[in-house]
């Protein structure tokens, strides 16, 4: 029912309405604004240095897979030889392979 009447009066959305009187109330409404920024601020520092840091740990790990498979591709074989990652047989050896 309460939810109703708000909808009828047009205060669904969320209204803050602060009316600073005085000297005292301009200074508590700075002091607010400047403790929310901060609050917002090392928040914001606690979400995405992890989220950083675990990008950096899976590119690095990526690398480091990429970088074996290389070494892996361009190393020769005892059947033949490799050009640009390809390994070549000796016909007589594809036949044994198949």
């Amino acid at each position: 029912m309460a939810t109703k009447k708000f909808i009828e009066k047009g205060l669904s959305k969320m209204q803050v309405q602060v009316s600073a009187t005085g000297f005292i109330g301009k200074v508590i409404m700075v002091m607010t604004g400047v403790a929310l920024l901060a609050f917002i601020f090392m928040l914001s520092i606690f979400v995405l240095i992890p989220i950083g840091l675990l990008g950096v740990l899976v590119l690095g790990s990526q690398y480091r897979k990429m970088k074996r498979l290389r070494k892996h591709i361009h190393q020769p074989t005892a059947d033949g030889h490799i050009i640009e990652g390809e390994i070549v047989y000796e016909e007589a050896a594809a036949k044994q392979l198949m």
